[in-house]
């Protein structure tokens, strides 16, 4: 995964060093024009230039030590960006040459390198050994109308596995017929920020490959055993995105067959069903449609999900993907992005000006571009800074607490709705003047922003709501409230007393009703892959020991990979098919955990006038 990327003399960048986290999501985060594009066009290049040396002069084109001649392409070869011409790829239009350097071609005015980590291969009983770093640099140049492309450093061998990337600008461009492209034209089409154009090819192409690999695994067989077809389709790229699809907007796409000697124009549509627990049912009565009378956010949401789950990407770059996406569809997006850079080992740096993505993540995930500063958020109240400078987009937020002047602070995603699900079992909905706002951080760190809100939002009321994660139980009292850290300044301190929140969501009898099996197979299950035991009465404050301190979160979503000679652990959402979402609605009144209603009271004192 990239871990720095330079640029010299491309566009604003005379000579700028960005260095990345190599793993999960970045988001960059500024206001416009202040470079968050620049750095995903400048990627987009160097993957161009990689694919184009590659092609005209081999593979080993691109080794450390080996000089070749450069390969060109006029204006309208190149794809990877949209461009007036091609000067101004250049800083100021300026393709003068650099200062003369022994080992490089002083023409080559614009360059660009990009430094990953390669993992070192494992061997069975030794400890991980350290990731090996290579670094691959392409110069540029320009002549004739044409621009000239050759790698001016390396550190490869012929062995070295080189990142590939996908750059998808805002999604623009579907036509009412879609022709069969070429690889090479629809990542043409998605560079000039016309990836509507060519959405039906990169489905057709999923669906096409998803096909042709089940048929390999199947053989002369009439058909294959249920273990194999499960572990085809967990893994299986269009399974995947089919899946989501069904969960997200239940819905499902029909792709039509395609014959490359008679059929020019792809057709792929979209039906409509109903998923419920863990199954879709198609509606009998829906008549398909084509994908383009859908609307823009769902179109957006489908072209960046789609290049997603390609297993040749290792890369995303997504500029501003939540443009057409209703806040809520923002939020699942963004879930499962992270889930499919843990589970297929996907690195994304995502471009957005959405605070709605912004207040929900770790401050540590931001990348911000601002004139004083290039760089990962540090502390998280820098993010009230930064949400200021992206203007009138939070103004939203800020008008939501001035007017109530209610906030809990929760780590994730995940809480809003869950309490906001069993407040509504116990007949106590959340009050309407209560705001959320995320943030991973201590509880001290939330006092800091807390006060800082204070002083823009005078009588501002709050509560900051952790997991006790390592904490001792002994170091909860029994009103949730955690030793050192008592209520102050108008902040209440609260700690789950079960090691993680989503510990209250492991009752096997709602669980069973969500995955629609028997109460005694979710018991069992837990049983067997998890050791865990929940106890006569799961839903007390003082429950068993072996929920108060489960991995309810591995437990539900995350499952756990196979190590050394430990099998993999199935979460309920891979082996039950349901989510902890669905797992809260199965959940009846008297259900609802004591934990629970006694910070759904306290929310409803909170709020009182």
């Amino acid at each position: 995964m990239i871990k720095e990327v330079r640029l010299q003399n491309f566009k604003r960048y005379r000579d700028q060093v960005f260095t990345f986290r190599p793993d999960g999501i970045t988001l960059l985060a500024g206001g416009n024009n202040s470079g968050k594009s620049t750095v995903l066009q400048a990627l987009a290049v160097w993957e161009f230039c990689r694919a184009l040396v590659e092609a005209a002069k081999g593979r080993r084109a691109l080794n450390a030590g080996v000089r070749t001649d450069p390969a060109g392409v006029s204006n309208e070869e190149f794809s990877p960006i949209a461009l007036p011409s091609l000067e101004h790829l250049w800083t100021n239009l300026d393709g003068k040459p650099m200062v003369a350097d022994a080992e490089i071609d002083p023409t080559y005015t614009l360059r660009i390198s990009v430094t990953w980590d390669v993992e070192a291969a494992v061997v069975e009983g030794q400890p991980q050994p350290p990731s090996v770093e290579h670094q691959l640099q392409f110069g540029l140049k320009l002549l004739h109308h044409h621009v000239y492309v050759k790698q001016t450093n390396s550190t490869l061998q012929d062995a070295t596995p080189i990142p590939r990337f996908a750059y998808l600008p805002p999604f623009a461009g579907i036509q009412t017929r879609e022709e069969r492209m070429s690889p090479a034209a629809q990542k043409r089409l998605i560079g000039r920020g016309l990836a509507g154009a060519a959405l039906r090819n990169v489905i057709h192409d999923l669906h096409r490959r998803s096909e042709t690999e089940f048929a390999n695994l199947r053989g002369a067989r009439r058909r294959m055993s249920v273990v194999e077809r499960q572990q085809f389709f967990r893994r299986d790229p269009w399974s995947q995105l089919v899946d989501v699809l069904q969960r997200v907007f239940q819905a499902g796409l029909a792709v039509q067959p395609f014959n490359d000697d008679y059929n020019t124009v792809l057709h792929v549509d979209l039906f409509r069903g109903n998923f419920q627990n863990g199954n879709f049912t198609r509606f009998a009565n829906f008549t398909p449609r084509d994908i383009m009378v859908e609307g823009s956010g769902f179109l957006q949401w489908l072209s960046v999900y789609a290049l997603a789950v390609s297993p040749e990407i290792n890369i995303l770059l997504l500029d501003e993907p939540d443009a057409h996406l209703h806040p809520t569809l923002q939020a699942h997006l963004l879930e499962r992005l992270r889930a499919l850079a843990v589970e297929n080992r996907k690195q994304a740096l995502l471009a957005t000006h959405s605070t709605e993505i912004l207040r929900q993540v770790d401050h540590r995930m931001i990348f911000e571009f601002s004139r004083n500063r290039t760089g990962y958020l540090v502390q998280s109240e820098q993010r009230v800074g930064l949400f200021h400078g992206l203007g009138s987009d939070y103004a939203p937020k800020l008008d939501q607490l001035r007017q109530h002047r209610r906030v809990i602070f929760v780590e994730g995603t995940f809480e809003e709705p869950i309490l906001r699900i069993f407040a509504e079992k116990m007949g106590q909905p959340l009050p309407q003047n209560l705001v959320f706002w995320i943030y991973n951080g201590e509880h001290t760190q939330r006092r800091v922003l807390f006060e800082q809100l204070r002083t823009e939002i005078p009588n501002l009321k709050g509560m900051s709501l952790r997991d006790r994660d390592s904490l001792e139980l002994a170091e909860v009292n029994a009103n949730l409230t955690q030793n050192n850290y008592p209520d102050r300044n108008e902040l209440r301190m609260r700690t789950w007393r079960r090691r993680q929140m989503d510990n209250y969501l492991l009752l096997p009898a709602a669980i069973s009703r969500a995955a629609n099996r028997q109460e005694a197979d979710v018991t069992q299950f837990f049983a067997d892959h998890w050791g865990l035991a929940v106890g006569a009465n799961p839903t007390a404050s003082n429950c068993s020991p072996g929920l108060l301190d489960a991995r309810g979160k591995e437990i539900l979503t995350e499952g756990l990979p196979a190590r050394n000679l430990e099998p993999a652990k199935p979460s309920v959402e891979s082996a039950l098919g349901c989510s902890r979402h669905d797992v809260a609605r199965h959940f009846e009144a008297a259900e609802v955990p004591e934990d629970v209603r006694l910070i759904v009271t306290q929310l409803h004192a909170l709020c009182q006038p």
